[in-house]
């Protein structure tokens, strides 16, 4: 299996986000207008209907549940658009493009599927962390004494949270790196083929994923603490600590903790709007850079940028 160029694929990728800005921003704008004011009002309208109606979570959960579909849509939209931008450039400006065809029904379902591999791989980690725990007392019955048994249940947590991250970003770098390109190049759903391409590059691709879009993520939560303040970042903090700790020890976590967060929702506005801004350069990252990587691999493929349009805007 050929190896993806690290450096060539992270220089192509924020060439493609930065240099072709223009063209991005054109591809995702009315997709990402659609998402933005969506989760704004829904929000909104959930924090209305749960403050002090504890019968009302059975429908914000659906309604959560449903925007959550919406916008897997529109992440597809938007992927299937940079993907074919990323393989195939067009010559002519995009003012606007709102596409809804084959390949976006075919990369949304691709989604849902990793999605719900997902959760079923953390499923089987979090069962198989109870023989971990076994094993834990085991360990305590022996040597508790010497070191405590404090010490060794955090050592425990610990370890055993490194090795189910471990796990989830193995299984989900393999799995959904090159689904994008492996969809709209091939015009199918096929996630084996996308796992069998992935094959002796996982390291190569985390590497690719952190430096393309890890920086635009940082820079998000760096812009989120400031507009939240630091009262909520250190509220936060102190109960996401206090959960640890009652996990650790095994005790139920207090997670009313987490309710009593500083209101922040008159913000909301603004950290959607840095969202917003920062979204062109995050989408043109996480789909050029699979796109790039997908080409180094199967080689120059053949594909055309003239996707089957059935959304009332066309590009230009």
């Amino acid at each position: 299996m050929k190896k993806i160029p690290i450096v060539q694929t992270i220089v192509a990728a924020y060439r493609f986000a930065f240099a072709d800005l223009g063209t991005v921003i054109g591809l995702i704008w009315l997709p990402l207008i659609l998402y933005t004011l969506g989760r704004f009002f829904v929000m909104n309208y959930v924090q209305g209907i749960s403050n002090g109606d504890p019968s009302t979570g059975g429908q914000a959960l659906l309604l959560l549940v449903g925007f959550s579909l919406v916008s897997l849509f529109l992440t597809a939209m938007i992927g299937v658009s940079l993907t074919r931008q990323a393989m195939a450039p067009r010559s002519s400006k995009v003012i606007a493009q709102f596409v809804i065809g084959p390949a976006e029904f075919n990369y949304f379902v691709a989604l849902v599927v990793v999605f719900l591999i997902m959760i079923a791989v953390y499923v089987a980690a979090f069962m198989a962390d109870f023989a971990v725990a076994g094993l834990k007392d085991a360990i305590t019955a022996m040597i508790g004494q010497l070191i405590g048994q404090r010490t060794i249940t955090l050592a425990t947590v610990a370890i055993v949270g490194a090795l189910d991250l471990a796990i989830l970003v193995y299984v989900g770098v393999r799995l959904a790196f090159l689904v994008a390109p492996v969809t709209v190049v091939e015009g199918k759903i096929d996630l084996r083929r996308a796992w069998a391409l992935s094959r002796g590059n996982f390291w190569r691709m985390f590497a690719v994923f952190v430096v393309t879009v890890g920086p635009i993520f940082l820079l998000g939560e760096c812009a989120f603490a400031v507009i939240a303040g630091p009262d909520y970042v250190a509220s936060f903090f102190r109960a996401f600590v206090a959960i640890m700790e009652a996990v650790a020890v095994g005790a139920p976590p207090p997670t009313q903790l987490l309710d009593n967060l500083p209101d922040i929702a008159s913000k909301t506005p603004l950290l959607l709007g840095i969202n917003f801004l920062l979204a062109p350069f995050s989408y043109g990252l996480m789909f050029a850079a699979p796109a790039f990587s997908y080409r180094a691999i199967v080689g120059n493929t053949q594909i055309t940028n003239t996707p089957d349009l059935g959304g009332p805007f066309r590009p230009a």
